[in-house]
């Protein structure tokens, strides 16, 4: 039996723009639990690239949607 992926929303800043927008955090996406942050546009970057920000409940919400969407 697999383990489930940690596949979640959040905010974090955008490494180009310097501005915090809504993100994915794709578990496994660089390797074992080595997380890709996949920003509007569809441009990944590795965790440790991007600086992860508090994110606001309507944003959280709104991309967690979408996220299951994905999913689905």
């Amino acid at each position: 039996m697999g383990r489930a992926m940690s596949h979640y929303a959040g905010r974090a800043i955008n490494p180009q723009t310097g501005i915090a927008e809504d993100v994915f955090f794709w578990d496994d996406y660089y390797g074992k639990h080595q997380y890709g942050v996949e920003f509007k546009g569809g441009v990944v970057y590795p965790e440790e690239d991007v600086k992860a920000v508090e994110s606001s409940s309507t944003g959280s919400l709104v991309a967690n949607i979408e996220l299951a969407k994905r999913n689905n």
